[in-house]
């Protein structure tokens, strides 16, 4: 019998299958590329900062303008969850008249409402009042929205506020003013999923804390449950009798994971830049976070302190469930602006935006340059624009920040 025998494989044929596999493998790298759509959000965000090209249209307060450019990402909803500059209304008008749910030991007649008392800038018509009295336990004066329809694990808030807060001279060494709040849940004040007098978890508070001693602390709380979270301090507190621009940039993170993200802004200087915050514990991870916005809340640690009277005034109140937005800043380089004015998008594609002017404190000559950002917080290149609006408001516009 013959053995077997194993042929060699000519030199040749081994050549062209592996000159073979060489095509093959860069025709499917081809296919997979051109399915790729280079102007998707996904794609678009992890490769390319937002680009602005051109900018169409006036720029007057509360008219339309549209920016042209690519790698805007998408937003499924151009205008953000809640806007509100209170200038639909008369003075006196109440808030719980005009969209917002409210829930205030006050009269009738000292309930929140509209207010031409302190206006930000000219383009004012009112502004938010909540007024806060002396009493032996926490009064509460405040507005809210529930419900809202949040999506994904991004919101981004943004206000102006004043308020002047007087130094405790009696009974508790402190008071305690909160100003703000983000929370989860229906808004019934008989459910534990947070009403206007429950906290709903997880939340995130605002508080200004005022002692004996003219000190002052500001700080917000972190619950991701019941006791449960850090109160982050600020190194720098609200300055009184004057306007404060506040903006808070938060991430959920993953349910249970300390990897959550809250970014804080007092009048455009960082204040707070944690990463690493257990927004949610674990267990309330089937709940819409954070569909419950507030604004006043409550003066607490009074002790019928003759001094511990005070009011709050709130002015163009943004929430939105994205980082997606629109600012016009005093700076070319968006972190080098000490004034930032959001505006109101209308529509929102990739490569247009439109949007409503808000000049907001800018005056007409005043330098001021336009970015994008995305969902992100990616920044797009300046562009330089000028308003043809009204001139700027008088003294006293916004605070200037103080250390402890």
């Amino acid at each position: 019998m013959r053995p077997n025998r194993v042929e060699a494989m000519p030199s040749n044929r081994l050549y062209i299958n592996k000159k073979f596999c060489r095509v093959m493998t860069f025709l499917v790298l081809v296919l997979i590329a051109s399915s790729i759509d280079v102007r998707s959000p996904v794609y678009s965000a992890v490769l390319n900062p937002p680009n602005v090209t051109s900018i169409t249209g006036e720029l007057k307060h509360d008219t339309l303008a549209t920016i042209n450019g690519i790698y805007f990402g998408q937003k499924a909803t151009p205008a953000p969850l809640v806007r509100d500059d209170f200038s639909v209304g008369n003075n006196g008008d109440l808030l719980s008249a005009r969209g917002w749910l409210v829930d205030s030991d006050n009269p009738d007649y000292d309930k929140p409402q509209l207010s031409s008392a302190k206006l930000r800038h000219s383009n004012s018509v009112n502004s938010a009042k909540f007024h806060f009295t002396r009493a032996t336990s926490p009064l509460q004066d405040l507005a809210y929205k529930q419900g809202l329809p949040v999506t994904g694990t991004k919101r981004y808030v943004d206000y102006w506020m004043w308020y002047q807060m007087p130094v405790q001279t009696s009974g508790q060494p402190q008071h305690q003013l909160k100003l703000l709040k983000v929370q989860t849940g229906n808004g019934s004040a008989a459910s534990a999923t947070g009403g206007p007098g429950v906290d709903g978890y997880p939340l995130i508070d605002t508080y200004a804390w005022r002692y004996t001693t003219g000190n002052r602390s500001t700080y917000f709380p972190v619950f991701a449950a019941p006791s449960v979270g850090p109160s982050l301090y600020s190194p720098i507190n609200f300055t009184d009798g004057a306007w404060v621009h506040v903006r808070m940039a938060i991430d959920v993170g993953t349910e249970g994971a300390a990897n959550g993200t809250l970014k804080v802004w007092f009048d455009d200087t960082l204040v707070i830049n944690r990463s690493d915050v257990m927004m949610v514990a674990a267990g309330y991870g089937a709940l819409p976070w954070f569909n419950n916005l507030q604004i006043g809340k409550y003066l607490g640690n009074t002790d019928y302190d003759p001094q511990s009277e005070t009011t709050i005034y709130y002015s163009e109140v943004y929430y939105d469930t994205t980082w997606s937005r629109v600012e016009i800043g005093d700076n070319a380089v968006y972190d080098s602006c000490k004034h930032r004015e959001i505006q109101v998008p209308q529509g929102w594609s990739d490569g247009q935006i439109t949007f409503k002017v808000n000049q907001g404190s800018f005056s007409s000559t005043e330098p001021a340059y336009l970015f994008v950002i995305d969902a992100l917080g990616n920044v797009s290149n300046p562009i330089s624009v000028s308003f043809s609006g009204l001139p700027p408001a008088p003294a006293n516009l916004k605070g200037t920040v103080i250390q402890k």
